[in-house]
C-alpha cells in the first residue's frame, strides 16, 4: 500500500505499517538485546573500597541480598543479575565488575564468614555452583 504524504509516496508495507514504525521496533528490540548481552557498567565506577570499609553499608547490602532489608538501586540490580552471572560464571559481566565481585567475595570470605554461608545458601542451595568456582574461591581466600 502506497498513499502520498507531506509530497512523497510512503509504503505502509503489511497490514498499514509504516517503514518509520517498523525501524523504531526493529531498533528497540536491538536495544534489549544488546542490554542483556552485558549488564549494566553505571556502577561499575562505585568505589568498593569505601563501601567494603563502610560496616553499616555493607551489612545493608548483605541484607539485601538475603532478603532480609531494603535495597537501593545498586542492590536491586546485584540481586537481580547473581543468579544468572553464577550459571554462565559471568560472561556477561564486563571486566570491572569482575574484578569488584572477586573483592567483595574475598572481604566476605575473611571478615564476613557467617554472612557469607547464608549467601551460599540462598543462591547456591544445592552446591551446585560451589564445585564449578571452588578453585576461584580458594586463590580469592589465601
Amino acid at each position: 500500500y502506497r498513499f502520498r504524504h507531506k509530497g512523497s509516496f510512503v509504503d505502509t508495507g503489511i497490514r498499514g505499517v509504516t517503514m518509520r514504525t517498523l525501524v523504531v521496533l526493529v531498533a528497540l528490540v536491538l536495544a534489549v538485546v544488546a542490554e542483556e548481552a552485558h549488564y549494566t557498567t553505571k556502577y561499575d565506577n562505585m568505589d568498593l573500597d569505601k563501601v567494603l570499609s563502610n560496616e553499616k553499608l555493607i551489612d545493608s547490602y548483605i541484607k539485601c541480598m538475603l532478603e532480609t532489608g531494603p535495597c537501593t538501586g545498586e542492590g536491586t540490580e546485584l540481586k537481580k543479575r547473581i543468579p544468572d552471572a553464577l550459571k554462565d560464571n559471568c560472561a556477561k559481566c564486563s571486566d570491572a565488575q569482575k574484578e569488584g565481585i572477586k573483592k567483595a567475595i574475598g572481604f566476605l570470605v575473611k571478615k564476613k564468614p557467617e554472612e557469607w554461608k547464608q549467601l551460599v545458601a540462598k543462591y547456591d542451595p544445592d552446591g551446585q555452583y560451589s564445585g564449578m568456582y571452588e578453585d576461584q574461591l580458594k586463590e580469592l581466600t589465601q
